[in-house]
């Protein structure tokens, strides 16, 4: 259906471009003919005012000569007369040039007839009469001074002319003129009319003729690119289905075959398979993301977030890239930038990914880091910079400035070494300007590039307290010893604004001179922070030369590294270290780990690396263990897969291969969970989903949470899943992973709550505030009810504490939410529903703000109520922050 589509836009914008030619030339030639009308009138005015002019100016000068002879005839001294002459003689000759002009303007255009009669026939023959009063002039200024008397022939023509009869034909010949010269006005204004109304008529000649019908044209192949356009929507999205449903086949069955019992040639094999499948998920995403901007379909969501946390996340995504290549992943955020921001984190992720991502995949040693910088501007607004700064490959000086066109490689032909869409940077680009910025390059080929890229944005916080124990690192002296020297400003700006005193060095050398040295001097050097990958002595040696040495054995230390963490731990084995991390390290991480020391807890050497494949074997107790899941899939690969999947996971899994089946079996028994394929035969997964909330609604089932699978993944497709009634979306390719955590989210925070729900509320008080000179009180936390949750729950505190900080954020954005649409009565539920749970766990700063909007959403309306109880978002996010981090600093071994 392309081809047609294109052959009628193409035969319309023929048709268009003809009729506007038509239309061009029509009004060309009409004002060509206004143009050549009006400049005829125009000289013709010209003339008429010259040769107008002419004749008043011989009258004037005829006064003014027959003046000069009248002069002489009184004027005695030869002197006077010889001033009186010149002056006469200029008069004659301007009087000729006078009469010149209205002859050559009565030549020129046709002068009425009483004009030319006036001109050259008797009685007035003006003409005649000026050449006779020039000649008499003429023959006065040849005749010497003191020969001149009245008697002259001359002389007394001249002063006979003047005295009254020249005048009063020159005077005549003046009103014919005015007489003439208004007539031609009048003529003037009927010729502008008739043209300015043939000038409408060819107007609307081209409008009803020409215009419309190409209005018409364009309108049509506007429908036709509509067309085209849903018909590159549907085939996006059908493409998305089809190649989607493969790719989890490809996931599935390489993730099943890795945890299988098969031997190290074999798991290469299967490294390999999801390498590569991930590079081709990864070309799939960059289409369907290119695509969806081309279609004008990529919209913002803005939220408030923390953005130091979410570039930290993209860094520990992407550093098992990173430490295959030994690189250094950096980020420079300054002490006192602004950590919360109000933006599209889900996009700003997405830059974050193509352009560090791109840094590492040109740079083969050496670093990458992050700059970021957060100004005011004007009227509070703020601007974010973000620059990515790597020591790669560099670009060549010609290929920048097409760098963000699409499909651009900088790398080309057979022999290119890196692989990609050359869609990334098109895809950056484009967001950065969606979200009100742009974006720039600078690059030395051999040295490295530097991205930057800025966005406005419209609220950004301070940063509120880091951890608890921020105490025990003020004063505190710490010696950081690292080769790269961008590491060694980021962590000296972190260490110094924590309150602590921080020697650095760059080499094992060095820093052992300085050990020496502060030794000597009787200072105590608290804690060593060391790189492990240096020049000469590797940071694990030096550890074991400071742990053995007798004069600072006393000394912790803390090695970070960006090899691989298997490696360093097996160098560490026996070293002595107090805590190791596997760069990037989280900013957050080394504080905390340097409170645990300085406070006399142990720092565990566990390497804070998110390994994408390593999953937590299932045991008896999690949250998917025991529970009763239908599984509804048409594809037999993905069904056969998903059912594994889930039975490792230990749950017990019932299949139904579309939505009729789906809804009896549903009938027939009851379920924990039902993962429900959206595309099906017979009757589709939205259809399915819909009748299972009418039977939820009618009580005829319990209620049941379901899951969209779905291998589309345009914008759009989680909406339509929920508005069909299912509670949550995957998109395919599904993990187990995945699997499990959505099992988490919508069961395991339920079960452990309603099970010691009773326990926990007999010995936690439903209203209770801070005692008085709580150690929490500033953070609003009821310590006793803390621990009484914390004794009740024993083992599954951590699991139940960090679903209930999860679920905390869900209803403050789903308050905020109802909120916006001033819809006070969608509140009352997710508040009454985070009070409780905050109580619980002794939150309750978050508890009473919660409580709050509960009370007055159930009075209150309107407006003005809406907008004051949305005046509490912010609190109760702080609230929850505030909360979350007296959690994570009361658990050195736990992460939420």
């Amino acid at each position: 259906m392309v081809k047609p589509v294109y052959h009628v836009i193409d035969t319309m914008h023929r048709r268009v471009t003809s009729r506007c030619q038509n239309a061009f030339a029509i009004v060309a030639i009409t004002i060509v003919l206004i143009a050549v009308v009006t400049d005829h009138i125009a000289k013709a005015q010209l003339d008429d005012a010259v040769s107008a002019n002419g004749v008043r100016k011989q009258l004037m000068l005829s006064q003014r000569v027959a003046l000069n002879v009248q002069e002489m005839l009184i004027q005695a001294s030869p002197a006077a007369r010889n001033d009186i002459l010149q002056s006469l003689s200029l008069s004659v000759r301007q009087m000729e040039e006078a009469h010149a002009a209205s002859l050559t303007g009565i030549a020129h255009r046709d002068a009425s007839d009483a004009r030319y009669k006036a001109y050259y026939a008797p009685p007035h023959d003006i003409n005649k009469r000026v050449l006779q009063y020039l000649a008499d002039a003429q023959a006065v200024l040849n005749t010497p001074a003191n020969e001149l008397n009245a008697s002259q022939s001359a002389v007394a023509n001249l002063l006979k002319e003047a005295q009254g009869p020249f005048y009063e034909h020159m005077q005549y010949i003046i009103n014919i003129q005015q007489n003439d010269m208004l007539a031609r006005l009048h003529g003037l204004r009927y010729t502008v009319a008739i043209l300015g109304l043939l000038s409408v008529c060819v107007l609307v000649v081209v409008a009803v003729v020409v215009l419309k019908p190409a209005i018409a044209y364009i309108a049509q192949a506007q429908g036709k690119l509509n067309e085209l356009n849903q018909l590159k929507s549907d085939f996006l999205a059908n493409m998305s289905h089809e190649i989607r449903t493969p790719m989890n086949g490809i996931f599935g069955m390489a993730e099943l075959l890795k945890e299988s019992d098969i031997d190290e040639r074999q798991q290469h094999y299967v490294r390999t398979l999801q390498s590569s499948a991930d590079h081709l998920l990864g070309l799939i995403n960059d289409i369907l993301d290119f695509s969806k901007m081309e279609a004008g379909q990529m919209k913002l969501d803005p939220v408030r977030f923390n953005l130091h946390e979410t570039i930290e996340e993209v860094m520990e995504v992407l550093s098992p890239r990173a430490r295959e290549k030994n690189l250094e992943l950096l980020l420079h955020y300054p002490p006192g930038t602004p950590r919360f921001i109000l933006a599209d984190p889900g996009r700003i992720r997405q830059v974050l990914f193509n352009l560090i991502g791109n840094a590492i995949k040109f740079t083969d040693k050496g670093y990458v880091i992050t700059h970021v910088t957060i100004l005011a501007t004007s009227n509070k607004r703020f601007r974010l910079g973000i620059r990515i700064e790597d020591t790669g490959i560099g670009i060549p000086e010609d290929k920048i400035n097409s760098l963000f066109e699409k499909f651009m490689q900088v790398e080309s032909g057979s022999t290119r070494a890196r692989q990609g869409t050359g869609l990334g940077l098109a895809i950056s680009r484009n967001l950065v300007r969606l979200m009100g910025g742009d974006i720039s390059v600078e690059s030395v080929p051999g040295k490295g590039t530097s991205f930057s890229w800025h966005i406005e944005i419209t609220e950004a916080t301070e940063p509120a307290q880091e951890i608890a124990h921020s105490a025990l690192l003020v004063g505190k002296r710490v010696m950081l010893v690292d080769d790269l020297a961008p590491n060694r400003q980021v962590f000296k700006e972190l260490l110094t604004a924590a309150g602590m005193d921080c020697l650095v060095a760059e080499n094992v050398p060095e820093a052992l001179s300085m050990l020496d040295y502060e030794y000597d001097s009787k200072r105590t050097i608290h804690a060593v922070i060391t790189d492990d990958l240096m020049p000469g002595m590797v940071g694990t040696d030096f550890c074991a030369h400071i742990v053995t040495s007798a004069r600072y054995s006393s000394v912790p230390v803390i090695v970070l590294s960006a090899a691989r963490p298997e490696d360093v731990k097996k160098r560490l084995n026996g070293k002595g270290a107090k805590a190791y991390f596997a760069k990037p390290v989280s900013h957050q991480q080394i504080l905390e780990s340097l409170a645990h020391i300085f406070e006399g807890k142990a720092a565990p050497l566990v390497p804070m690396v998110p390994e994408k494949e390593a999953i937590t074997p299932v045991s008896p107790g999690t949250a998917a263990n025991g529970r009763q899941i239908l599984l509804v899939e048409d594809n037999k690969v993905n069904l056969e897969i998903i059912s594994e999947m889930l039975s490792q996971l230990g749950c017990s899994v019932t299949t139904a291969v579309n939505g009729r089946q789906a809804l009896e079996k549903i009938r027939s028994q009851p379920f924990d969970m039902v993962f429900m394929d959206c595309q099906m035969p017979e009757m589709d997964g939205f259809e399915a989903a819909g009748h299972l909330r009418s039977l939820k609604d009618k009580n005829h089932i319990p209620d049941v949470p379901v899951i969209a699978l779905t291998a589309n993944a345009l914008k759009g497709d989680r909406e339509r899943c929920l508005q069909s009634g299912m509670n949550d979306y995957l998109s395919k390719p599904v993990q187990k992973a995945q699997l499990q955590a959505m099992i988490g989210k919508w069961l395991a925070s339920k079960t452990p709550l309603e099970s010691v729900a009773g326990a926990i509320q007999a010995s936690v008080p439903q209203s209770r505030s801070v005692p008085a000179g709580s150690a929490v009180r500033s953070v609003g936390i009821d310590l006793s009810a803390f621990t009484a949750a914390r004794d009740v729950l024993g083992d599954k505190f951590s699991k139940v504490l960090s679903y209930y900080l999860e679920d905390a954020e869900n209803y403050i954005d789903n308050i905020a939410e109802a909120l916006s649409r001033n819809d006070l009565s969608s509140t009352v539920l997710p508040a009454h529903t985070l009070k409780s749970s905050s109580q619980q766990f002794g939150a309750m700063g978050l508890a009473n703000l919660a409580a709050r909007i509960e009370d007055e959403a159930r009075v209150k309306s309107g407006n003005e109520a809406g907008m004051q109880l949305a005046s509490l978002i912010v609190p109760m996010r702080e609230a929850l922050q505030q909360a979350r981090s007296f959690y994570l600093s009361s658990q050195s071994d736990s992460q939420f």
